[in-house]
């Protein structure tokens, strides 16, 4: 950071360029504007010298690892859907054509193909059929034009390399731009979140010595690298990364991810200032990533407590790794269970006493049955409360008050006043 900038190409305007040219005839200098609002980097196709039909524009045989990696060709065999960024159309008349290549040949979108489109921030747009192979966007629109595999009759397991072409079939649309970004694919027969898809390509990552070797053609369309101000989000959920750009000062809120038997509390939000806790929504201020935080519990059953406090007890505990996470985060964590029943509703029953010294398993214990109750199924979950807001495991645990006290007489080993407790619940157990 200790430099002196001698040139900054943003603050030029159209009139520094004029005379600037080295090659009138074979070059052509323009300002792209860096937007605030559609695509964070990527590379611009422009129509410039529209002579006959011709289909130009980029060869993508580069794609993402997902482990920071540039491989030269990636599996697609789980995938079910891709996603193609694009921005800043100038010209609703400009179309597209996308082809994606196996190890064998080449294929084209379909005729007939239903097309979903998404506004940047993933948002529903509106979906169309395609009546040829072309895809077309409104003008100024920005965002993501999601096609399903299938699309794509017949091809591989194995993508070499991905073409998005201008199609330049019109004089009067000399200038006309379109922006190309991020690809994206997705696994799920039914995409649930569309944020969630794994980026295989990401141009804005290349040089301007990437792009110029990837070009398909010159003679109708320029080319340029577009750049701006652009935070990276590194989202990690169980061990898997996804990742994007957002626009500065971006209020994203990724939907709740789930992992078995636990529970999703929030993000762990790490930028150049350090890490700390965020729920939904986060406003993004900069390059971070955002781990997703799980407290895990199991449930430990239930049993009848005989003794002092009678009634029906339901074990659950929770993890030591998440109770030190959350320490780690600087976190109060208070810690129940909540019980629920069709015609008593919810009863919450936040932890008195921990079952064991380390302080990972609790019990709450329901009192004042009468006879109306014993035969009432309760369902038992875990929960973690933060801040005033209570997150539940996604696991729970349900019986019966005469159903545990029917089995605990059938295994035995009983004291006589245990005996005589159970005997008359139990008796409103009917198998």
């Amino acid at each position: 950071t200790d430099m002196i900038t001698l040139t900054d190409f943003a603050t030029w305007n159209t009139d520094w360029f004029v005379g600037r040219t080295t090659n009138v005839a074979a070059t052509t200098l323009s300002i792209v504007q860096a937007p605030t609002t559609g695509l964070i980097g990527g590379v611009q196709l422009t129509q410039t010298s529209f002579t006959a039909y011709a289909e130009e524009g980029l060869m993508i045989n580069r794609f993402d690892a997902g482990n920071g990696a540039d491989v030269g060709a990636v599996d697609i065999s789980n995938a079910s859907y891709f996603a193609f960024e694009y921005a800043n159309l100038t010209s609703s008349g400009s179309a597209t054509r996308i082809i994606m290549q196996d190890a064998v040949a080449q294929f084209a979108v379909a005729t007939g193909t239903n097309l979903i489109y998404l506004n940047q921030d993933f948002s529903y747009v509106k979906s169309l059929i395609t009546t040829d192979p072309y895809l077309r966007a409104d003008a100024s629109s920005s965002g993501w034009i999601v096609i399903p595999k299938s699309a794509f009759a017949g091809i591989g397991d194995t993508l070499v390399a991905s073409y998005l072409l201008w199609v330049a079939y019109d004089a009067n649309l000399n200038n006309a731009a379109w922006q190309f970004g991020r690809i994206l694919t997705y696994t799920e027969s039914e995409i649930t979140d569309y944020r969630a898809g794994t980026v295989i390509a990401d141009p804005a990552k290349w040089t301007d010595a990437d792009v110029n070797a990837r070009r398909t053609g010159t003679s109708s369309v320029s080319f340029a690298r577009v750049q701006a101000p652009e935070y990276t989000v590194t989202k990690t959920v169980n061990g898997v990364v996804k990742y994007g750009n957002l626009d500065v000062g971006s209020v994203y809120s990724p939907i709740a991810p789930q992992k078995s038997g636990s529970a999703f509390i929030g993000w762990k939000y790490t930028d150049g200032a350090g890490s700390q806790y965020k729920t939904n929504p986060v406003t993004v201020n900069g390059a971070c990533s955002l781990e997703a935080l799980f407290v895990d519990f199991t449930t430990g059953g239930m049993d009848a407590k005989t003794t002092g406090t009678q009634g029906l007890r339901f074990y659950n505990s929770v993890s030591a790794e998440s109770k030190a996470m959350l320490e780690t985060l600087g976190l109060t964590a208070t810690y129940g269970t909540r019980l629920t029943n069709e015609s008593l509703g919810y009863l919450n029953i936040p932890v008195v006493n921990w079952f064991n010294a380390e302080q990972t398993t609790f019990t709450a214990v329901l009192k004042g049955f009468g006879s109306a109750h014993y035969a009432l199924v309760f369902t038992a979950q875990a929960y973690v409360e933060i801040n005033g807001v209570k997150y539940y495991a996604e696991a729970t645990q349900a019986d019966s008050f005469a159903h545990v006290a029917y089995e605990m007489l059938n295994a035995g080993g009983l004291t006589q006043a245990e005996i005589d407790y159970l005997t008359p619940i139990a008796t409103y157990y009917v198998a």
